[in-house]
């Protein structure tokens, strides 16, 4: 990662990374789940293409793809993209083409839903540990995962990173935020494991530090590893800045070239930055919709957080944000 900031950079001002790619100017499209993706293969499709080449178009220093799914067995929802051995290998390449057609260096966010996995895909979601999510009755209370398999996965991750820079990508981003299987695993809250996976905060980091280290070894050290952390998961007794603080300083000790800060969960939706106003509290996004006018705000914890629906940010996470619509930050 890049050591420190000159006082004078500006957003044309060029990056570049310790893998050797050079980005442009320092505005990057941060993950947005597309929900473009046939739900009954989970293909990347055209649609897919029409929509990258356009933020293409707009002069982006960098943009990162919606989360891409390890696992069509637990998705983070239905029309995401998976990538396994039915994936279209032609249809991977079309689309890492027309990404950066422009020019635009493109990431593929690599992840898994973990307990975040809705009854609408599965009622048998894996965890860390079996902690229920607790919103709205959407959520199956989770399977804890066995040793193997938390292994496997942390090679799953290596295996998606190596086919979507095989196809053409400039690189991915193992997202570790949000709540999701990665997030989950550092949470004290929602890792009660008492194995190597659990426990002590470098033992509830393992799994991630693995899935980078693996990732890192399959696509090499001239393409580009990015990692999105929470700062916090804003939930008492959870993952909290200090240890953010600490295992950011372990992937810079692992070689990652970009760090993407973002905060909190499905439980505390602080990534979505809405705030009922009259009682302080997040909202999620169809909830907004009850508050009467001038009663939302964007959250003002400070800009390395996920902001309301996510725009254009800069890439070594303290920027600015332009909402965009209808698409939700991943």
């Amino acid at each position: 990662m890049v050591d420190s900031l000159p006082v004078d950079v500006r957003l044309d001002d060029p990056l570049k990374l310790a893998c050797g790619l050079v980005l442009e100017n320092r505005l990057a499209k941060a993950a947005m789940t597309e929900c473009v993706a046939d739900p009954r293969t989970n293909q990347p499709s055209e649609r897919h293409d029409r929509l990258y080449a356009r933020w293409a178009r707009g002069g982006l220093g960098l943009s990162i793809t919606g989360n891409v799914m390890v696992d069509r067995r637990y998705l983070e929802r239905t029309t995401n993209v998976v990538i396994d051995a039915r994936t279209d290998r032609v249809a991977l390449r079309r689309w890492a083409d027309a990404a950066q057609a422009s020019g635009t260096p493109t990431l593929v966010q690599i992840n898994h839903p973990g307990r975040q996995c809705s009854v609408f895909v599965t009622r048998k979601p894996v965890a860390p540990s079996a902690v229920k999510v607790d919103v709205l009755g959407s959520f199956a209370t989770p399977r804890a995962l066995e040793d193997h398999e938390i292994d496997a996965l942390a090679t799953r991750y290596a295996e998606v990173a190596g086919d979507v820079v095989d196809a053409g990508f400039s690189g991915v981003q193992i997202h570790a935020a949000h709540g999701y299987l990665a997030s989950q695993f550092l949470s004290p809250r929602t890792n009660l494991r008492g194995d190597r996976w659990g426990g002590s905060l470098e033992n509830r980091a393992r799994f991630l530090l693995e899935a980078v280290r693996r990732t890192r070894a399959r696509i090499g050290s001239s393409v580009a590893l990015a990692v999105k952390l929470n700062s916090a998961d804003f939930q008492r007794g959870g993952f909290e800045e200090d240890d953010a603080l600490q295992v950011a300083r372990w992937l810079e000790a692992e070689g990652i070239d970009l760090l993407e800060v973002s905060g909190g969960n499905y439980e505390s939706p602080a990534l979505m930055g809405i705030v009922d106003e009259r009682s302080g509290k997040t909202l999620e996004p169809h909830m907004q919709a009850a508050l009467p006018d001038g009663a939302q705000r964007a959250n003002a914890s400070g800009g390395s957080r996920e902001g309301a629906p996510s725009g254009l940010h800069a890439p070594w996470g303290r920027g600015w944000r332009q909402p965009l619509e209808k698409k939700t930050p991943r």
